[in-house]
């Protein structure tokens, strides 16, 4: 399934902080938040592994 190959490369780059998504960009043209911890790829990261276990019906959405 590709929607699992590619989480794997997200979930290794969590390095020290497993189970989170470090250095996402908000506004990288305005140099804004361009090393955090942001809320939406947490969701999304969760929701994708939601449906990968078959918690979530991606019909359903």
């Amino acid at each position: 399934m590709r929607a699992a190959a590619a989480l794997g490369p997200i979930l290794d780059s969590t390095g020290e902080s497993p189970g989170r998504l470090l250095n996402g960009c908000y506004d990288l043209s305005r140099g804004l938040a361009t090393r955090h911890e942001l809320i939406w790829g947490d969701f999304f990261l969760m929701l994708a592994l939601a449906i990968l276990s078959g918690e979530v019906d991606p019909a359903e959405l």
